[in-house]
């Protein structure tokens, strides 16, 4: 390594070359509904392809993983709100060991993980969403930062819900905000979710599939904002209840 021009770069300028080589421009997704395949394909072919330059030499892994982990965003999908209360609990059980596992596997390099996000992905019934969606986020933001804080430094991890919410009476119609809450600051959160509903126009054009609407076509101006009524008092409860639970 003394003879590695690399070697002989000052280390601002070597950071910059591992951030060149290393940092990726999507996040690196992991999928924990399959154990055997826990690496989405995709990302795995371009972490694979990064990371031939940390294999080289033991500094080189050495200061190439700890930027590695610590600024890229890795994207953890997970089914967990794909069905009943049953399902809920059988499914983060196997998300924890599917997390935990690929945290411990990673060894020292585990403490340099900076931003994760946590989607969960499911069909959600409106009628029962308000009670069962909030019990099932409050409890795996729970799980789930106690996992993370043990292992990590300080990660800055979200939760990312893309709910399907579908009403079966009259006509189907579809709604899927994407609501991120970060474990470490929930005022940032909840701000940033108020300045999102005093732009509904902007929410309504940033949505997919679009809100308004419906399977058959657009929905009327009240549909929409019963929708959007629905929305703000979901997004109430849940960040009324994890600022009770996770105020440190």
């Amino acid at each position: 390594m003394d003879k590695s021009p690399l070697r002989r770069l000052p280390g601002e300028l070597r950071n910059r070359i591992y951030r060149l080589a290393l940092i990726q421009h999507d996040p690196v997704k992991l999928d924990s509904t399959g154990m055997n395949k826990f690496i989405d394909s995709g990302s795995k072919r371009n972490v694979k392809n990064a990371l031939d330059l940390p294999s080289t030499r033991k500094q080189v892994r050495e200061e190439g993983l700890s930027i590695f982990f610590a600024e890229n965003r890795f994207e953890i999908k997970t089914d967990i709100l794909n069905g009943d209360e049953k399902h809920v609990a059988k499914a983060m059980f196997s998300t924890r060991i599917a997390i935990g596992g690929w945290l411990l596997s990673l060894g020292d390099s585990a403490r340099h993980i900076g931003k994760v996000t946590v989607v969960l992905s499911g069909w959600v019934a409106w009628h029962h969403s308000e009670d069962w969606v909030e019990a099932a986020v409050v409890r795996v933001m729970t799980e789930l930062r106690f996992l993370f804080s043990g292992t990590c430094a300080a990660p800055e991890v979200h939760l990312r819900c893309n709910w399907s919410h579908v009403k079966r009476r009259k006509k189907d119609f579809f709604v899927n905000p994407v609501l991120a809450l970060t474990f470490r600051d929930h005022s940032t959160a909840r701000q940033a979710l108020s300045q999102a509903f005093d732009d509904e126009e902007g929410l309504v054009r940033r949505s997919t599939p679009k809100l308004g609407e419906g399977s058959y076509g657009l929905i009327d101006a009240d549909e929409r904002e019963l929708q959007l009524q629905r929305t703000r008092e979901m997004v109430g409860i849940l960040t009324a209840r994890m600022g009770r639970t996770f105020v440190s």
